[in-house]
């Protein structure tokens, strides 16, 4: 008699086993993935947003250069603090952090209403695409908001991309 509930400890541990049982992930080769449409279009996705991300990142300096100062500070000969390049890679990397983590927390509610957890890479798709609409506005005041949208956007998409990939 096991714990005094009259079943025996094989019978519980085979009950819970039961339960508990989690549907196997499918065997897939790498051929198998690449014939697959969800490989190609997580791919495509992913390709998308962080080419556009580093896009960005990488070319952030020349842009700031080449908003140059405001016209104020053009006679003053100074460039506000705000409008470094350095300060918007620091702004950048601070929302990439906070974008995986909220992304994490968004995507677990999903998941709990029975919704996938892929939707997080629409609003990630989302994000980068508006940041790109303010960098393509050629404003001063656009390019700490495009920063902080492209560092949610890669943040979304290092946090699902494991999990998505994990779901093919």
């Amino acid at each position: 008699d096991w714990a005094r509930g009259g079943q025996s400890q094989g019978d519980v541990l085979a009950a819970v086993a039961q339960r508990v049982h989690a549907p196997a992930a499918p065997d897939m080769s790498l051929a198998g993935a690449l014939a697959s449409p969800q490989f190609w279009l997580q791919f495509s996705v992913e390709f998308t947003i962080a080419g556009c991300a580093f896009v960005i990142a990488n070319n952030l300096a020349q842009i700031v250069r080449a908003l140059g100062p405001d016209s104020e500070d053009a006679e003053a000969g100074v460039r506000p603090a705000g409008m470094s390049a350095a300060s918007l890679v620091s702004l950048l990397s601070v929302c990439n952090c906070t974008g995986r983590l909220s992304v994490a927390l968004v995507a677990e509610a999903l998941a709990r209403r029975g919704l996938p957890r892929s939707l997080g890479f629409a609003l990630g798709t989302t994000f980068m695409g508006i940041a790109h609409a303010l960098v393509a506005l050629h404003a001063r005041w656009a390019m700490g908001p495009a920063c902080a949208l492209v560092g949610l956007s890669l943040g979304c998409l290092a946090a699902l991309n494991p999990v998505v990939v994990s779901a093919i």
